[in-house]
C-alpha cells in the first residue's frame, strides 16, 4: 500500500510541459451519414484509455475509449447511461438522427422517438 502511495505522489510531482494545443479541445464534428459512422465503427480498433487505479475493464472503459478515439479522428461521440450500461451516442448530421453504439461489441442501434432497435 505504501508503494502505491509513493508511486502516486511521485507521478503527481513529475513536471510535464503542456502547451495550449495540448489542452484545447480538438475540432470535432458529427458524422455526416450513417454509412460514414458504420465505416468508422467497422474500422475502429480498440485503444483502451485506462486510469489509475486500474480496475476490472467494463463498459465504461470501452465507451470512454471509443469517445476519445473518435475525437482524435475528428468525430463527435457522446456517452449516455441507461440500464446500468454506458452507451456511446453518435449524432448523424444529414439524417438528423442519433445512433447508439455498444462499444464492447461495436453493435449499432438506431434511436428514434424513444424506441431503439438493432441494425444488422
Amino acid at each position: 500500500m505504501k508503494l502505491l502511495v509513493v508511486l502516486a505522489v511521485a507521478l503527481a510531482l513529475v513536471a510535464i510541459p503542456v502547451s495550449a494545443s495540448d489542452v484545447s479541445p480538438p475540432d470535432v464534428a458529427p458524422f455526416q451519414s450513417y454509412k460514414q459512422l458504420e465505416q468508422w465503427v467497422e474500422n475502429y480498433e480498440l485503444t483502451l484509455h485506462l486510469f489509475l487505479p486500474i480496475k476490472k475493464i467494463d463498459c465504461e472503459d470501452y465507451a470512454i475509449s471509443m469517445v476519445l478515439n473518435a475525437r482524435q479522428d475528428g468525430y463527435l461521440l457522446l456517452t449516455d447511461r441507461a440500464n446500468d450500461h454506458l452507451w456511446v451516442l453518435a449524432p448523424v448530421f444529414n439524417e438528423n438522427r442519433f445512433y447508439y453504439i455498444d462499444a464492447e461489441t461495436k453493435t449499432l442501434y438506431k434511436y428514434f422517438q424513444g424506441a431503439e432497435w438493432r441494425i444488422d
